[in-house]
């Protein structure tokens, strides 16, 4: 769900090195003490009583910013990852806690409060539960419930000894959390918090590097003869149920779905992305993606194998970032489609443009369509526009004023747009440190 808008977030979990992550967390810590606790001396400190459930408001075409929830002012840059999404509430892991806010208010509704600093999320949610990695070394796993806004269980990730703390790749599956640390992934039995599964067992001569969750749980696997492989396993017990082989010279860029199971290849030695494989499994043969010359290869459609802003997949089609281009009779001033691929066929079924001068994100598949953003320039505010899933006519799902460009723009700065329940948000990936005269930075901000 990166573009033709300033400063992309980066990949979910953060990748910064051990020793630069343990001064990370070091730094925020002090600040967190120095103050009393991160949320009473840098937040929103509202101390709101959670309110009975209201339905969400109708959806209006003529938006504007609803609400925003302001960022903890920190010493340092942090990735935020994690945001998800329940019935009432969009929940987001930030620093020292998890919270919930109602999605028509914005109004914290829970908080779970973290050990340490949060260092990794689980990048779904599955039955109304995520992981987060957090502690003073990074070395604490929790499942929080989302529904409930509590904390299911903690526990300690064993790590080799003498090991400097790193983030994690953490995937959950309605039963189990894996977790993919220091070259070990274990899957966890949710309802027990007991391991059942390790992927890298000692007589396999491949180790599974990183995982997604989801419907299924999918791994990836390199191994000592060179092969790289995908691997599907079971969600409830961890076991291997299928394998494809990544073919020779190429890498896993991304996995922007797991059902239907999508991959984004990239070259051993070369950015971008290289092509996309529909793999349906059941002895099925893979699909390749024909992405020609429109798609936006160069750029790479995916940053992490979670994080593909580049790439959306709805049941049967692949929606893809169009290659960047100058608009026709201005140069100072940029263009991109949004192409539409069968993944049965690997066809294109159609390409849409924006708006004249407007850049375009896919953002999600909505009512059998594509909603896809386009950010804000200095004298228009943005819009969400509508493709229509079989011919591709856009029309206006959404638009914001030109009144609040500047601050929708500030607010667009590494954030990953969602759509839910037809409402439109920004979600701060990263923050920054904070300094007088800066604007305000919102961790989450909403449209109506």
């Amino acid at each position: 769900m990166t573009l033709p808008y300033p400063a992309p977030p980066p990949p979910a979990g953060g990748r910064r090195g051990g020793a630069r992550l343990l001064a990370v967390v070091a730094a925020v810590l002090a600040t967190v003490l120095a103050g009393g606790g991160a949320w009473l001396l840098y937040g929103d400190g509202d101390g709101e009583e959670p309110t009975a459930d209201a339905p969400l408001p109708g959806h209006r075409k003529n938006a504007e910013i609803a609400w925003e929830r302001p960022a903890p002012r920190i010493p340092d840059v942090r990735d935020t990852p994690g945001t998800w999404f329940t019935a009432e509430t969009v929940a987001k892991a930030a620093l020292t806690e998890v919270a919930g806010h109602r999605l028509d208010t914005g109004k914290k509704e829970w908080r779970v409060p973290l050990r340490g600093v949060a260092c990794a999320t689980s990048a779904e949610a599955v039955a109304g539960r995520a992981a987060v990695q957090h502690g003073h070394a990074c070395e604490l796993l929790t499942v929080v419930d989302l529904e409930q806004g509590t904390a299911l269980w903690t526990r300690r990730v064993p790590v080799p000894a003498g090991a400097d703390p790193e983030p994690w790749e953490l995937a959950v599956t309605e039963q189990t959390v894996a977790v993919a640390a220091q070259g070990v992934t274990t899957v966890y039995r949710i309802a027990d918090r007991k391991a059942v599964q390790q992927l890298n067992r000692s007589e396999d001569t491949c180790r599974a590097h990183g995982v997604t969750g989801g419907s299924r749980l999918v791994a990836r696997a390199w191994c000592d003869d060179g092969t790289k492989w995908i691997r599907v396993h079971d969600p409830a017990t961890g076991k291997r149920e299928w394998s494809w082989r990544v073919p020779d010279g190429l890498r896993v860029q991304g996995i922007p779905s797991v059902e239907p199971l999508v991959v984004v290849l990239e070259g051993d030695a070369a950015g971008g992305t290289h092509s996309v494989h529909h793999l349906p499994g059941g002895g099925e043969p893979p699909v390749v993606v024909d992405l020609g010359r429109d798609a936006d290869r160069e750029t790479g459609l995916c940053e992490d194998v979670t994080v593909c802003p580049g790439a959306v997949v709805g049941g049967r089609t692949l929606y893809v970032r169009g290659v960047t281009r100058d608009s026709l009779g201005d140069s100072s001033a940029s263009e991109n489609a949004v192409i539409a691929y069968d993944l049965r066929t690997g066809r294109a079924r159609w390409a849409g443009e924006p708006e004249a001068k407007r850049t375009l994100r896919p953002v999600a598949e909505f009512q059998g369509d594509l909603v896809a953003y386009q950010p804000p320039t200095a004298e228009k505010g943005g819009a969400l526009l509508r493709f229509d899933g079989a011919t591709g006519r856009r029309s206006v799902y959404e638009r914001h004023p030109a009144a609040t460009s500047e601050r929708e723009g500030e607010l667009l700065r590494n954030a990953v747009p969602y759509l839910y329940r037809g409402m439109f948000f920004l979600a701060a990936a990263e923050i920054y440190e904070w300094e007088e005269g800066d604007p305000e930075t919102a961790l989450i901000a909403a449209f109506r």
